[in-house]
């Protein structure tokens, strides 16, 4: 029988590319970390390290959500100062375009606006005649307005020996865990205002550029939590329990054409410049714009969030629990509505 050997050996070569080009970290390769780049601890001792934003001169804001306070790591010197104490158990953060800070209070059921002044503005804390539950993670779009998902926690959590203050008629905060013994979960919630939300009643809510209404724009969600849109304005991705959704983003900020992303579960999202999506696990995850996975990166105990920083944006920021960790990477992150005001990208 005749072999066709240049035929054989070029069909060779492409199941070899084909079978590494999208390869792990474990071969010591990656076209996206640096060279010689390791995952570098910068702090620990954190209660609840989160929602990581990036300044204009790329150091981290970043909240350690139960004790209530926000610090700041300024990437020059690798140093990390406390920022901002009680909080209302702020936990996610972004900056907008004219550089303010804007966050998610768990505590409080409420989006706020720090004007770096010592000015505080309440964006929303209603939606559709409801209360907030527990706003959660949040994007900025191009024209200002802001995404957020409003979590869902059980009422014996809320309701029981929390962690935070709350307000009067909010109940307290806790950390989501295992329901006691009798509970499940679906309890209506004591102590909380009146209309307050049931499970996956608001989903994920927009505020409009004008901040003059919050508005319900997904609410097919089980879990919503990290969510992020791509620096156009076209393209917004929602992570649900072990699921990321996309949806096209329409210029009235609402969303449609929901498709399925990729079957992982995430806890927060980056993008690079390359409009690749950045998902955080026990590893970090890094996919395509079209949902192929290109690279999975060990990490020493897995990722809550992170955030592209540093003078050039190629530090990767992480937060995970009681620590926070940076790693140097060969490409830079997206632009976000602050770099495109600066006129940087």
């Amino acid at each position: 029988m005749h072999t066709n050997r240049p035929a054989l050996a070029i069909c060779l070569i492409i199941f070899i590319f084909v079978c590494f080009s999208h390869h792990s970290f474990s071969d010591g390769r990656s076209s996206f970390l640096a060279p010689g780049a390791k995952i570098k601890l910068v702090q620990s001792g954190f209660q609840g390290a989160e929602g990581p934003a990036v300044d204009a001169d790329g150091n981290v804001y970043f909240t350690d959500t139960f004790p209530a306070l926000i610090y700041k790591w300024t990437w020059a010197d690798g140093k990390i100062s406390l920022y901002k104490e009680k909080t209302g158990n702020a936990h996610g953060l972004a900056f907008d375009a004219q550089g303010r800070l804007i966050m998610t209070e768990f505590a409080q059921g409420r989006v706020t606006r720090d004007d770096m002044k010592g000015n505080m503005t309440v964006l929303a804390d209603s939606c559709d005649g409801k209360r907030l539950h527990m706003p959660n993670k949040l994007w900025i779009d191009p024209k200002g307005g802001i995404y957020f998902s409003d979590m869902y926690i059980p009422a014996w959590v809320i309701s029981g020996g929390g962690r935070g203050q709350a307000p009067e008629g909010r109940g307290q905060t806790g950390v989501p865990g295992q329901a006691p013994e009798g509970k499940s979960g679906n309890e209506a919630i004591p102590g909380t205002a009146s209309g307050a939300p049931s499970k996956n009643e608001l989903g994920i809510v927009y505020i409009t550029p004008d901040v003059k209404k919050a508005i319900r724009v997904a609410n097919d969600l089980d879990s919503p939590n990290g969510l992020i849109g791509t620096p156009d304005g076209k393209t917004f991705y929602a992570a649900d329990r072990d699921k990321v959704w996309s949806y096209k983003i329409n210029p009235d900020g609402t969303l449609n054409d929901k498709k399925l992303f990729c079957e992982k579960s995430t806890d927060g999202f980056a993008i690079d410049e390359e409009n690749n999506v950045y998902l955080g696990d026990k590893s970090l995850f890094i996919y395509s714009p079209s949902g192929d996975l290109l690279e999975e990166i060990p990490t020493p105990e897995g990722i809550s969030n992170m955030k592209f920083a540093g003078r050039e944006r190629k530090t990767l920021f992480i937060t995970h629990r009681s620590n926070v960790y940076t790693l140097e990477m060969t490409v830079k992150g997206a632009p976000t509505v602050l770099d495109l005001a600066r006129g940087t990208k």
